[in-house]
């Protein structure tokens, strides 16, 4: 009944939830705020730049589920999804871009991530053994809860510490 918490694709997955979840924990609990400190953008313009994000999060789901339903590689369409997403968010969290331009690169990050998600749960049905589906998604999923309870405490600290950056610079 337990045996598929031996499995290590299991804990790759349930690793793989914890990790995107707590990033994404970081910037849905501290993006507005870390924005203004690191461009000194007008905070209206901060939160539209979240909006944005969220906003082709969804649109990115939308494409994402065709994408996964039109491949069998779901690990590629995942890597470059959040390859991307994640050079676009280290351009945003390295202050390198103008801040005008934030709201755009933000929208990539989100749209990247969305696109990525209907894959990722294909892959965790796939690392499921027959006849333990539900409970796999209910161990992995526990990931993504954990990832949104933890995510807020880490980048709070480090807001607090003044670094939005995460850099002691």
């Amino acid at each position: 009944m337990l045996g598929f918490l031996k499995l290590p694709q299991v804990w790759v997955c349930w690793a793989f939830f914890l990790l995107t979840t707590f990033s994404a924990a970081g910037i849905q609990s501290f993006a507005p705020t870390a924005l203004t400190q690191l461009y000194g953008i007008p905070f209206t313009l901060a939160t539209a730049s979240y909006t944005i994000y969220m906003l082709c999060s969804a649109g990115g789901m939308v494409v994402g589920g065709f994408a996964a339903s039109r491949t069998s590689n779901h690990d590629r369409l995942i890597a470059l999804s959040f390859t991307v997403s994640g050079l676009m968010a280290v351009l945003v969290g390295l202050n390198v871009a103008p801040g005008l331009l934030v709201p755009v690169l933000l929208g990539v990050v989100g749209f990247g991530a969305g696109t990525a998600g209907p894959s990722r749960d294909l892959l965790v049905r796939a690392a499921a053994p027959a006849g333990a589906t539900g409970r796999v998604y209910g161990v992995v999923y526990s990931g993504l809860d954990i990832g949104l309870a933890s995510g807020p405490l880490f980048f709070g600290a480090l807001m607090d510490a003044h670094l939005p950056t995460g850099c002691s610079s």
